[in-house]
């Protein structure tokens, strides 16, 4: 709130967030202690605030990755000094921060990025405050802010939790099946593959990859586990 009008100051804030945060968890005694795992942090932000995801990575004190959602642009190259894994999340009826000046962009510039960058562009229905869940009203702007977290939680997953299932959220079926999707643009260092499910003996589980135009291999294996019988 220190900074909610003022992009500098909350640009400064952002980056002073994650040591204050590693302060908090050795502080013996306090609410935090031993609570936060700072090599796990990443930062999501708003409009305003979606830019400064990109200026507070181009000088990351920590952070292991970033979303941005309906973002303005970061400052003059910035953006291309990310070298985390970032995604942006924004809609065709945003006039406050227009995806085709702002979001697209700022997706383009992502050149230094490890991992993975992705834009995901919702139609009409998603504007500037329903995508963050502010205001919202109506089953449209409720559907179109459960899409947008369901999304950012799965690439969460992906790159703080290790999980990677959560590229089934945020690349499966249910995100590319969306029917307010007008596009999703990916770039990856590498393949990014993902099961549907835990692969076990006698389960089916469907197997993705996320990767770049060319040849690539997929090898599966699965530990037995425990198969009932009548003994």
């Amino acid at each position: 709130d220190t900074a909610q009008f003022d992009a500098g100051l909350q640009e400064l804030d952002g980056r002073a967030l994650f040591a204050a945060l590693v302060e908090a968890g050795r502080n013996i005694g306090g609410i935090f202690e031993g609570c936060l795992d700072m090599d796990r942090a990443g930062l999501l932000r708003h409009s305003m605030g979606g830019g400064n995801v990109g200026n507070v990575l181009a000088e990351n004190p920590g952070f292991r990755c970033g979303f941005a959602l309906s973002p303005v642009l970061p400052r003059s190259g910035h953006a291309a000094r990310v070298s985390v894994p970032l995604g942006i999340a924004a809609g065709a009826g945003d006039p406050t921060t227009p995806w085709e000046t702002c979001a697209l962009p700022y997706y383009q510039a992502l050149t230094a990025y490890r991992g993975l960058k992705f834009f995901y562009l919702l139609d009409g229905d998603c504007d500037h405050l329903n995508v963050a869940g502010l205001f919202l009203s109506g089953t449209a702007s409720n559907e179109v802010f459960q899409r947008v977290l369901s999304v950012a939680l799965g690439f969460f997953g992906r790159f703080l939790g290790g999980e990677a299932s959560g590229l089934e959220q945020a690349l499966g079926p249910a995100a590319l099946q969306e029917p307010r999707l007008l596009s999703l643009s990916l770039e990856l260092e590498s393949p990014e593959p993902w099961a549907s499910a835990p692969v076990r003996i006698g389960k089916t589980a469907r197997i993705s990859v996320a990767a770049e135009p060319g040849a690539a291999g997929l090898l599966v294996a699965a530990r037995p586990g425990a198969l009932p019988t009548r003994f």
